[in-house]
């Protein structure tokens, strides 16, 4: 069953380790399709949705200034990334699945 959540951690941070609070109890991170990520977030940090394998559209907004290493790696159905004005360092590789990556094109 494929839904969406709202992100908007304490701290700011979203982060592959701190995944257990803001993923909703008994979700799994294959069947989530859309993420709205909260104005309160100002760091997307490596790796913070690997394997969201079911995952096909992200909107990063203008609070968001940086963004990991292969924040969205083998997000296999990945095909919108939106990325804000306010993103001033993209580490490395921002999506990058098995045989196709997206290279930071600053």
């Amino acid at each position: 069953m494929s839904y969406t959540i709202n992100i908007n951690p304490s701290g700011g941070e979203i982060t592959s380790s701190n995944r257990i609070s803001w993923l909703p109890s008994g979700k799994e991170l294959n069947d989530l399709t859309s993420i709205t990520i909260g104005n309160s977030v100002i760091t997307i940090g490596n790796e913070a949705f690997y394997e969201c394998t079911s995952l096909t559209s992200v909107t990063i907004p203008d609070s968001v200034t940086s963004v990991g290493e292969v924040a969205f790696y083998d997000c296999l159905s990945l095909t919108s990334v939106t990325i804000g004005n306010s993103v001033t360092s993209i580490e490395g590789f921002l999506i990058m699945h098995r045989f196709n990556i997206c290279y930071n094109t600053q």
